[in-house]
Order: structure tokens, then sequence, then C-alpha cells
């Protein structure tokens, strides 16, 4: 801004302007390049969306310089020219100022853009890091269950092996005693075929050894040997009173009867008699 700034008008200058018939000679002598208005536009930041393009340059151009040159033939040109200048000064500053407050603008929607990119995956990196740590926990708990699980199995298996083993160690032991139980059966189907065969080399007199005066003969020595040996036990029973009352002791269990113990007490004393 401290350069000065030429105008965009070459046609003023101090000795008049020239006349229509030139400007439509030849438009390319009046065009004003962003050299000589010392304005580099790369170098301002100029959006290309701001910029006018070389007909409309062209345009706008001739039709300033029709206004320039009514005021010329008007003669109010020499009476307006300082404060025309002071307005296209003002009028190139004010746009220059535009434009700049329109790169600081887009600037700053640029630089807050990116800060809210560079926001945005800062939370996209912690939602990443807290799926990361949920699925550490969920694997954890996985990894816990399964070693429940592989216990449990062990503790199974480790039965049904007991199991099965002791059902073969039992299988094993029956093996062997019905083994042991046919050969016992064998010994057994031996010897009553022994004895069957002893049975049949016995003679058998035909004549009945048994008759009814042998059996009366020996029914009455029986009793006879049988009154001898009891004899003292009936006398003992005779002396005993028939009608004695019977006494009864609570104990635990329920009732003893003191009769009963006597009588078995003298039982003793009766079987101790009869033996001698």
């Amino acid at each position: 801004m401290d350069q000065p700034i030429t105008s965009l008008f070459p046609s003023q200058s101090s000795d008049g302007l020239k006349s229509t018939s030139e400007v439509a000679r030849d438009d390319d002598d009046y065009m004003v390049s962003f050299g000589d208005l010392q304005f580099d536009p790369e170098e301002e930041g100029i959006p290309d969306h701001m910029l006018i393009s070389r007909k409309q340059f062209k345009i706008l151009n001739r039709k300033l310089n029709s206004l320039l040159q009514i005021q010329a033939d008007t003669g109010s040109r020499h009476s307006v020219s300082g404060i025309e200048d002071d307005v296209l000064l003002k009028a190139q500053e004010h746009r220059l100022k535009t434009f700049m407050e329109q790169i600081d603008m887009k600037q700053e929607e640029r630089l807050k853009h990116q800060s809210e990119s560079f926001v945005h995956e800062e939370d996209v990196n912690l939602k990443i890091e807290e799926v990361c740590t949920k699925l550490t926990k969920e694997l954890t708990k996985l990894d816990h269950r399964y070693s429940n699980l592989y216990t449990k199995v062990d503790i199974i298996v480790y039965v049904v092996k007991t199991v099965v083993e002791s059902y073969y160690l039992i299988l094993t032991k029956v093996d062997t005693n019905s083994e042991s139980d046919s050969q016992g059966f064998a010994k057994m189907e031996d010897l009553l075929g022994d004895l069957k065969a002893l049975i049949l080399q016995l003679t058998v007199s035909p004549s009945p050894s048994v008759s009814k005066e042998s059996l009366s003969t020996l029914f009455s020595s029986l009793e006879s040997t049988l009154k001898a040996d009891f004899t003292p036990l009936l006398k003992l029973v005779k002396l005993m009173p028939s009608n004695a009352p019977l006494i009864k002791t609570r104990v635990q269990g329920g009732e003893k009867s003191v009769r009963a113990s006597r009588d078995l007490d003298q039982g003793k004393v009766i079987g101790k008699l009869i033996s001698t």
C-alpha cells in the first residue's frame, strides 16, 4: 500500500483525453495489467473466483473511458480530476482491503476447519482406544471362562476314566470269581459222580432190616431213657407255685419280667442238675 498505485485509466492525462475513435481502434492499448498496478494476485493470495476475466476488464475499461470522455466533452474534466483521482485511489484501497479481509477470513476458516479435523481425528483415536480396551476385557473374560471350562472338562474326564477303570477292575474280579466258582462246581460234580459210583457199587440185602417190632423196641427204650433223664426236672417243676404273681420292672427299652428272668435262672440250674 505504500507504493503508488497507477490509475486504471491510462487515457487520463494532463494533455487531455483521447477521442472515442482512438479508443475503438485498439482496446488493448487501454488494458491495465496487474504489473502496472503493482499488484500480484498470487502473492496477495487472491482466490481465482474473485478475479475478473480479460473480456470483462475490457468492457469495464471501455465504459469508464466513455464516461471520462463525456466529462471531457462537457468541460468538467479538469474540475473533477483531483476528486476523481482520490475516489479511484480510495476505491482501489477499499478493494484491496476487502480482498485482504476476505483472505484473512478464508485463512481463519481454513484454520478452523483444520482444527476441527484435528479434534475429530483425536476423538476417533480415543474411540478406537476405548474399543480396544473393551475388546481386551472381553478377551480376558473369554480366556477365564475357557480356563474354568477346561478345568471342569478335566474333572469330568478324570471321573469317567476312574469309573471305567473301576468297571474293568470289577469285571476282572467277577471273571476271576466266576472262574473259581466254575472250578468249584466242577470239583463238586466230580465228587457227586464219584459218590454215585460208590453208591452203585454197594450191595443192598433184599430182606428188610427194619420191622415193627424193632421200631417198637427202639421207641420204648428211648421213652424209658427220657423219663429217667427228665425225672429231676419234673420234680422241680412240681415244687414251683403255679399262682405266683408276675413282677415287672421298667428298664430302658421296655418292661422286663422278673419272673421270666427267674425262670431262666431256674432253667440254668435244672440244666446243670441234668448234666450232672
